[in-house]
């Protein structure tokens, strides 16, 4: 499932977020071998934050925002899910997580290994541009 239909199944919801005082700041999925199956939009405001949970069906639950949340603006993304995992190339991974955020908005693709490091993507959503491509450990600190 593409973020844009994610999104219009959670219309209603985003609506009703909208007329509490929330705003959208970031979506999230884990890339099966199908795709993206179910999409976790996350929605901030000043004293509260949901998460909605969006697969066959829409789900919310309170949540709690990390640091000062950034309205995500969706009119900016330009680049697909799709297209960003084709963007972020094929890299060996046990999981692929997606995530967008920001302002401008930056698609991340994360590729964790089976060796227990994670190959991280930034792309602009707007133009497709491989921003940062970057490889760490989760073992370690560097």
């Amino acid at each position: 499932m593409e973020l844009d239909e994610a999104l219009k199944k959670a219309g209603s919801f985003m609506k009703e977020a909208g007329a509490k005082g929330l705003f959208l700041c970031s979506v999230f999925s884990s890339v099966k071998d199908s795709g993206t199956n179910e999409w976790v939009l996350h929605f901030s405001g000043k004293d509260n934050a949901l998460d909605c949970y969006v697969s066959d069906n829409v789900v919310a639950e309170e949540s709690q925002s990390l640091g000062k949340p950034v309205r995500l603006d969706i009119g900016d993304v330009k680049i697909s899910s799709s297209e960003a995992l084709q963007i972020a190339g094929k890299k060996p991974a046990i999981t692929t997580l997606l995530s967008l955020r920001g302002s401008p908005p930056v698609w991340r693709v994360s590729f964790i290994s089976n060796v227990f490091s994670v190959t991280t993507v930034d792309i602009d959503a707007r133009s497709g541009k491989i921003i940062k491509e970057e490889i760490a450990s989760i073992l370690r600190k560097h």
